[in-house]
C-alpha cells in the first residue's frame, strides 16, 4: 500500500524560505508578543483568584511552581531540538524528513512527559516536602500536583507543537495554542476554584482542574494541525533512534540551560520557606508579576 503524501503538505503554507525576512520577523515577533501578554496576564489573574482562597493556598502554588518550570523547561528542550532540525530539513527541501521529525518528536515528549507523571505520583510530596513546604501547605501543594500532572502530558505537546507550527511558518494555529489556554484559565478557572452555579468549590484543586482542560484544548489544536492540516503523521520507527539522536544532540543543553532559571528559584523558595508561609506566598505573588 502506498504510503501517504506528505511531501506536498508544508509546501505554500507560508514557511520561511521565501518572501521578505521583515515580514517574517514582523508576523512571528506579533503572534509571540501577544501570546506571551496573554499568558501573563492570565498568571496574574490566576494568582489573584487563589489570593481569595488563602495565604496557604498561595504558598502551596509557590512550592510547585519552580517544579513546573523545570518540567516544562526540559520539555522545551526537545521542542526546540525538534525544530530546529524541521527548520534546517525545510530550508533544504527534505519535506519527508521533515514529516519524519515531526513525528519522533512528538514521540520523543510522550514518552517523557509521561514518565514524569507517574513517578511524580510516588515522589511528589517528598520534593515538595525538600523545597520546605511544610503542614498545610504541603498537604495543598501535594494535592495540586497530582492532578497538575496528568495535566502535563497535554500541556508539553501543546508547548512543543507552539514551536514546531512556527517552524511551518504558520503563526496564526500557533497563536491560537498559546492564548486559548490563558483565555480557559481566566474564564473557567472562578467556576472551578469559587463553586459558581452550583458548581463543587475546589479551590486550589480547581485551579489545578483548569490546567487540565486548558492543556487539553491547546492539544486538542496541535493534534489537528499534525494530523489534518498538514498530514505528518510519519513514525518510522526504524528511523527514531538515529532521529532522536539528533533531536537530543540540541535539546539536551537548551533543556539545561533553560533550568537555570526554575532551579534558582527552588533554592531562593527553599530559602524563603524558613521565613513563614505568608513570606513564601508573597515571593509567589511578585514572581508572576
Amino acid at each position: 500500500m502506498a504510503s501517504p503524501d506528505v511531501t506536498a503538505a508544508p509546501q505554500g503554507r507560508g514557511g520561511f524560505t521565501e518572501g521578505p525576512v521583515r515580514d517574517h520577523v514582523v508576523s512571528l515577533a506579533g503572534v509571540m508578543i501577544v501570546g506571551f501578554l496573554a499568558m501573563t496576564v492570565a498568571s496574574l489573574i490566576e494568582v489573584f483568584y487563589i489570593g481569595t482562597v488563602s495565604k496557604e493556598a498561595l504558598a502551596a502554588i509557590t512550592f510547585m511552581f519552580p517544579i513546573a518550570m523545570s518540567l516544562n523547561a526540559m520539555t522545551r528542550g526537545i521542542g526546540i531540538g525538534a525544530s530546529s532540525l524541521i527548520a534546517r530539513n525545510m530550508g533544504e527541501g527534505n519535506h519527508d524528513q521533515v514529516a519524519v521529525v515531526a513525528s519522533h518528536g512528538y514521540l520523543l515528549v510522550v514518552l517523557f512527559t509521561v514518565a514524569l507523571p507517574v513517578t511524580g505520583q510516588f515522589h511528589a510530596d517528598a520534593l515538595l516536602y525538600l523545597l520546605g513546604a511544610r503542614g498545610e501547605v504541603l498537604h495543598l501543594a501535594t494535592e495540586y500536583a497530582h492532578i497538575w500532572l496528568w495535566g502535563f502530558p497535554m500541556m508539553g505537546l501543546a508547548m512543543v507543537s507552539n514551536g514546531l507550527i512556527r517552524s511551518f511558518g504558520n503563526v496564526r494555529t500557533a497563536g491560537y495554542i498559546m492564548t486559548t489556554g490563558p483565555l480557559i484559565q481566566i474564564c473557567l478557572g472562578p467556576f472551578l476554584i469559587f463553586g459558581l452555579l452550583g458548581l463543587p468549590r475546589l479551590e486550589l484543586v480547581g485551579v489545578a482542574w483548569t490546567f487540565v482542560v486548558a492543556s487539553l484544548v491547546q492539544t486538542l489544536i496541535a493534534a489537528h494541525w499534525y494530523l489534518v492540516t498538514e498530514k505528518l503523521n510519519r513514525l518510522a520507527l526504524d528511523r527514531f533512534l538515529s532521529t532522536a539522536g539528533n533531536i537530543l544532540h540540541v535539546g539536551v543543553p537548551s533543556a539545561a540551560t533553560n533550568l537555570i532559571q526554575p532551579l534558582s528559584a527552588g533554592v531562593v523558595t527553599w530559602m524563603l520557606s524558613g521565613y513563614g508561609i505568608a513570606v513564601v506566598a508573597g515571593f509567589g505573588v511578585a514572581s508572576r508579576i
